[in-house]
């Protein structure tokens, strides 16, 4: 049910268990070797082989090569996230060659990065928004000025990221009318170490910008 939930940066299996029980769709597994959520293939592929058909796993890669997106789709990963600085002719050869969807991830801060992604969502089958950073590649667990994305092109598949929390994701859907949301570090007691109680949490108040009843203690 739209806004989909995406829980990124996972690396225990038990974790996405707590993510598919409370309505999650994706769940991220990082690939990229500077970030302190990284997973080997060998692990990641131990959690795909647990995993249920009712959630999928989605890569997290920046500026991969296609000995990569090979390995990928190798150990079951159909859904890649393209986090770098991948070009518009890189991403639809990827798509073509290995037969994957693409999640391309775009710094926005301003009417450009808004453009640039209307030019990616022609071959990406989603586009994340997240913190514009010339250094660090996502995960810095800040947001950007949601507002800017009022005036989107509402035919853009599009998911928001960055500095998002139970306490402040329904504010972020209501200005946004995004599809989908994207945590990490909001989910997150320590960096890097996932909370099975913040993931409830997180996914509940997503429930509630959809309508769904909850139970109130969630917010406590």
């Amino acid at each position: 049910m739209i806004p989909f939930i995406k829980i990124c940066g996972i690396k225990k299996y038990e974790h996405i268990k707590v993510a598919e029980k409370n309505g999650a769709l994706w769940y991220g597994l990082v690939f990229h070797k500077k970030s302190p959520r990284y997973i080997d293939l060998y692990k990641a592929e131990k959690i795909i082989e647990k995993s249920t058909k009712s959630i999928f796993p989605v890569a997290v890669t920046v500026n991969p090569d296609e000995k990569l997106i090979g390995n990928l789709t190798e150990i079951g990963i159909r859904n890649v996230q393209l986090h770098g600085n991948e070009t518009l002719e890189y991403c639809l050869y990827l798509k073509k060659k290995f037969n994957i969807k693409i999640l391309k991830g775009l710094g926005v801060e301003t009417k450009k990065d808004i453009d640039l992604a209307k030019k990616y969502s022609v071959i990406a089958d989603w586009i994340i928004f997240d913190k514009k950073d010339l250094l660090v590649h996502g995960g810095t667990g800040e947001s950007f000025n949601w507002n800017i994305l009022s005036k989107i092109d509402a035919n853009i598949n599009y998911i928001i990221s960055g500095g998002l929390t139970h306490k402040n994701v329904l504010n972020a859907l209501v200005i946004t009318k995004a599809k989908g949301v994207d945590v990490s570090s909001g989910v997150e007691k320590k960096i890097g170490h996932k909370s099975e109680d913040l993931i409830e949490k997180f996914c509940k108040s997503v429930k509630l910008y959809r309508g769904e009843k909850i139970a109130k203690k969630v917010f406590i």
